[in-house]
């Protein structure tokens, strides 16, 4: 790629930082690779369910350990584009960020168990975790209470959708306008 582009083309730093490009890029590639490959469908499969897929014929080990490089390599991309916007290779630097990743996953519609979940709705998820914290720092409200505002979004994320599966199904003859058929058993 031409270096001038850097400087001047869609990666200067007055349109997009190098690593939105690179995060949207890596975005891209997962969503295609795990809804249009057999490899990707069998991950989906496998976090499911591996007594199920393992009876489908699918070999669950190496889809297992697939998974796991999959992961590490990703983090490594990660760890040199981190290492690169701060320059500084440091391995406490983002130690504590641990509940930002798994919020995003949550609020994205992942199941922390595996076998639901979408690359489009982590994406989403992320940017709404990052849009949270820049918004504080922003607002100048203390960098201690965005672990605060994400923990609530996290535990509201959860918690609406238990607290309206628990709800008891409305009563027909509660909802009705006729007085006749409310009294009537």
């Amino acid at each position: 790629m031409c270096p001038s582009l850097w400087k001047t083309g869609i990666f200067a730093s007055r349109f997009l930082h190098a690593s939105v490009v690179i995060f949207v890029a890596a975005t891209a590639g997962i969503f295609l690779f795990l809804r249009y490959t057999t490899l990707g469908r069998s991950l989906y499969a496998v976090g499911g369910n591996p007594v199920a897929a393992r009876r489908m014929g699918m070999n669950v080990a190496a889809i297992e350990v697939f998974a796991y490089c999959a992961a590490g390599a990703l983090a490594g991309i990660a760890g040199l584009v981190s290492a690169a916007i701060l320059r500084l290779a440091n391995p406490q630097t983002l130690v504590g960020s641990e509940l930002d990743v798994i919020a995003a996953a949550v609020l994205g519609g992942a199941a922390i168990t595996g076998g639901r979940g979408s690359v489009i709705g982590v994406f989403l998820g992320t940017l709404l975790i990052v849009l949270t914290n820049n918004s504080l720092i922003i607002l100048g409200i203390p960098s201690s209470w965005q672990k605060v505002a994400v923990g609530a979004m996290l535990i509201a994320a959860i918690g609406l959708p238990l607290l309206a599966r628990r709800r008891p199904a409305a009563r027909p003859d509660l909802l009705s306008k006729d007085p006749a058929a409310a009294a009537s058993p």
